[in-house]
C-alpha cells in the first residue's frame, strides 16, 4: 500500500502507480497508518495527474476530454457546528464533530458512457444560538460512487457533551445534556467521539476523540473551567473545542487535521470561540462571554483528480 503515497503530501497530491484491483480494494479498505508510508515512486513508473476539479459547492463534475486511465475520488461531509451557552449560567457548550473522509479509485472506463456526475456538497452545521445545540454537518457525494458523512452538533450548555465526528458510513450524533452529559457518537470505526461534558465545578470538559478516515469529536464543556479540546483528524476535519468559564489562560484548543480544516477553538468568559475552517473543521462551542454564540463548522468538499498511465 506504500506505493500509494509520498510523505509529506496530501492524498490527493501523489502521484499513484496503476493499483491491481487487489491493491485498489486493499488501500480503501486499509488504515491511514498503513497506506501513508514512503513510497520508491520512479519516473518511469508513474502517471500524471491530467485534470483536477474541486467543488466547495454544489454542482455538477463534467467528464474531461483526456486520455484517463484512473480516477481518484475525494469527498469531505461538513463539520458540526459548536454549541451555545446561556449567558452567566457557568457552564460552556461542546464543540463540533468534524466531518468524515472517503475516498476511492474508479477506472476511466466506468465513465465510459458517463458524460457528467452530480455533486453534493454538505454544509457546515449550524451555529448554536444561546443556549442552543449546533447542528449537525451534511452529508458530501459524488454521484452514487461515494459519500462521507458530516459530524454532530455541539450540545448546548448545562454538561453537554461534544458532537461526534463523521465517517465513511454514518453521520456523527449530537452530543448529549442531562441525564448522562456524554459526547456525540462517532459516525463509524473511523471516527472519534465526542468528550462527554461535565457539571462538576474545576473539571474540564472530556477531550474528543482522535479520528482518522473521520473527523475528531468536539470537545466536552467544562463548568468553572476550560472546556475539552476536540479531537484531532488525519484526513477528516478537526473537531471543534469546548466551551468553559472562568478560564483566562487557556481555552479548548480545536483539533488539527493533516488534510482537511481545523476545528474552531471553544470559547470562555472573556473570549469568544472561533471558526472553523473547511473542509470539514467542527464549530467551536461557546463559554459563557456574551451573546454565548457557537460557531458554524466548516464545509465539505469533493475533488475529482484524472490520472494517465
Amino acid at each position: 500500500m506504500s506505493d500509494f503515497v509520498i510523505a509529506g503530501q496530501s492524498p490527493s497530491d501523489f502521484v499513484p502507480k496503476i493499483p491491481t484491483s487487489d491493491q485498489k480494494d486493499a488501500l480503501n479498505g486499509a488504515s491511514p497508518a498503513l497506506d501513508s508510508g514512503n513510497p520508491v515512486a520512479g519516473t518511469d513508473n508513474v502517471n500524471p495527474a491530467l485534470d483536477v476539479q474541486t467543488f466547495t459547492s454544489s454542482g455538477t463534475w463534467t467528464k474531461p476530454s483526456v486520455a484517463g486511465r484512473w480516477v481518484l475520488i475525494e469527498v469531505w461531509g461538513g463539520g458540526g457546528g459548536g454549541g451555545g451557552a446561556f449567558v452567566g449560567s457557568g457552564y460552556g457548550a461542546g464543540g463540533g464533530g468534524g466531518g468524515g473522509y472517503n475516498r476511492d479509485y474508479v477506472s476511466w472506463r466506468e465513465f465510459d458512457l458517463v458524460t457528467s456526475e452530480t455533486v453534493t456538497i454538505g454544509d457546515g452545521g449550524t451555529a448554536g444560538g444561546t443556549g442552543t445545540s449546533g447542528g449537525s454537518g451534511g452529508t458530501s457525494s459524488f454521484g452514487a460512487h461515494l459519500t462521507s458523512y458530516g459530524g454532530g452538533g455541539g450540545r448546548a450548555g448545562t454538561g453537554g457533551g461534544g458532537g461526534g465526528g463523521g465517517g465513511r458510513n454514518g453521520a456523527g450524533t449530537t452530543g448529549l445534556g442531562s441525564p448522562l452529559f456524554s459526547g456525540g457518537s462517532a459516525g463509524d470505526v473511523s471516527a472519534g467521539a465526542g468528550g462527554n461534558g461535565t457539571t462538576t465545578n474545576n473539571v474540564q470538559g472530556g477531550p474528543g476523540i482522535a479520528g482518522d478516515y473521520g473527523g475528531g469529536g468536539g470537545g466536552g464543556n467544562g463548568h468553572v473551567e476550560r472546556g475539552g479540546n476536540g479531537g484531532a483528524s488525519v484526513y477528516g476535519g478537526g473537531g471543534g473545542g469546548g466551551g468553559g468559564r472562568f478560564w483566562t489562560s487557556s481555552v479548548g484548543v480545536g483539533g488539527v487535521s493533516t488534510y482537511a480544516g481545523n476545528g474552531g477553538n471553544g470559547g470562555d468568559d472573556d473570549t469568544a470561540p472561533t471558526a472553523a475552517s473547511a473542509p470539514a473543521g467542527g464549530g467551536g462551542g461557546a463559554g459563557v462571554f456574551s451573546p454565548a454564540l457557537g460557531t458554524a463548522g466548516g464545509a465539505g468538499q469533493v475533488k475529482i483528480t484524472v490520472y494517465g498511465g
